[in-house]
């Protein structure tokens, strides 16, 4: 993707801060409007770990001026696997959708891999889903359509007398449909342990 940078006019600034303002105290709202089971999440993150938007609005309220940028596509090319260049007609672009996600996925992963139950939670998705015996795992990244697990998984098998040896591989999950925000992730992954801890005791005898 190619184009220009351009700085907005000073006297459309304060206009665009306030709309930023607005979005992000929206986001603010959501958070505090979390289901308990969610806030449980959220608020275990590290006090450190702030969303983009949280270090935005601290920008927005420094007294000291500041510039907004505008970039103008000029033209989009798309390469494709096999390395076909494919050119984009600019009128196919459509306004992008607001990601309710995404404000919310840096607390969402801290707050996960802070709480050892939901990390042996981890570890059962990939026992149950790839047949894997991990030694731990951690959360790596969050979407709309999964997630993604970076596990520590034994080797393969060594001598009798050798020390078992482990690396770190990372796993895709993928959820049955696409969730549109953090209430619906969470409850995809409460109904994927669901699933998970039900097969086990199904086969363990213990169902």
């Amino acid at each position: 993707m190619t184009g220009d940078v351009l700085r907005m006019k000073e006297t459309k600034i304060p206009v665009i801060a306030e709309s930023f303002k607005k979005a992000i105290l929206k986001e603010h709202k959501a958070a505090s409007e979390a289901t308990y089971g969610v806030s449980t999440v959220l608020s275990s993150a590290s006090a450190t770990c702030r969303s983009r938007s949280e270090g935005l609005l601290s920008l927005l309220n420094e007294e000291s001026s500041y510039n907004i940028l505008k970039f103008e596509i000029g033209s989009c090319v798309f390469i494709d696997s096999l390395g076909s260049s494919h050119n984009i007609e600019l009128d196919t672009f459509e306004p992008p959708k607001a990601d309710l996600l995404l404000p919310f996925s840096a607390k969402l992963i801290d707050g996960i891999n802070r709480s050892d139950p939901r990390r042996r939670a981890l570890i059962l998705f990939c026992f149950e889903y790839f047949d894997v015996t991990a030694r731990d795992a951690v959360l790596l990244s969050v979407d709309h359509h999964g997630f993604e697990v970076l596990a520590r998984v034994p080797e393969r098998a060594t001598a009798p007398d050798v020390p078992q040896q482990y690396h770190w591989k990372e796993f895709r999950f993928t959820f049955k449909e696409a969730v549109k925000d953090v209430e619906d992730f969470c409850r995809m992954l409460v109904e994927l342990e669901e699933e998970a801890l039900h097969s086990v005791k199904s086969y363990s005898g213990l169902g």
